[in-house]
Formats: structure tokens, sequence, C-alpha cells
């Protein structure tokens, strides 16, 4: 079975902006049209310098048919122990992805076609 993952950024200017703002909401909302599953996640710029202070904050849909989103509850956001794991596996699992970001940064990047993201692809058929 193949599963999707689909990302969209949405940068603010203020550092202190946490919230879902309504041109995210609506790209969010039209996400879960198409992807049940689908949440929202924020960063909030004034706790990536904290340490055991989660910068994430994931919106999920108010209900299953909901295409309105809300912050989750702060006891959804407990760590659990094997998370630094998943993170290290997660975190390798990308390594083929490159965003335009990372082409600012290399620009071998080929942050257009993905060329080992297909392979990926193409091999899990």
């Amino acid at each position: 079975m193949l599963s999707a993952l689909l990302r969209y950024y949405q940068a603010s200017d203020r550092v202190d902006e946490s919230t879902l703002r309504p041109v995210g909401e609506r790209v969010a909302a039209k996400v879960k049209e198409g992807f049940a599953d689908a949440i929202a996640v924020v960063i909030d710029g004034t706790k990536l310098s904290v340490e055991n202070d989660p910068a994430l904050i994931p919106y999920l849909p108010t209900s299953s048919s909901s295409t309105t989103f809300r912050p989750a509850s702060p006891a959804l956001l407990h760590v659990a122990p094997s998370a630094p794991a998943l993170g290290l596996r997660l975190s390798r699992a990308r390594v083929p992805f490159g965003d335009f970001d990372d082409h600012l940064e290399d620009v071998t990047v080929d942050w257009l076609r993905n060329v080992q993201v297909k392979e990926i692809l193409d091999t899990s058929k």
C-alpha cells in the first residue's frame, strides 16, 4: 500500500505568530477533502530555541467530516520515549526529498523532479 505525504508551507514574517492563518486553514480544508487523515502543523517561532517545549502545534479537524481545524490539546503533545528513535528514522526517510530551500543551499538538489523520490515510489508499486 502506497501512502501519500503532502506538505504545504506558509511562512509569516512574525516570529510570535503561532496560529493557523485563514489561507492555511483553507488549504488544510482542501487537503482534507482528498485525504481523510489530514492535519495541519504550525511552528511556534518563539519556542524554537527552548528545550523541552514543543515548537510544533498540530491542528486537527474538529470532527471526522469537518474542514475546520483547531489546535490539539496539550495532552496530545506528550512525547513518547520512542519519539527520538522515530524522529531519527523519519529524518533519514526524507533524505531523498529536496525542496526549494535545499536547492538554495546546494544547487545540485533537483527540487522540481526529485528523481530519487520517483525511483522509491516506482519500486513500491
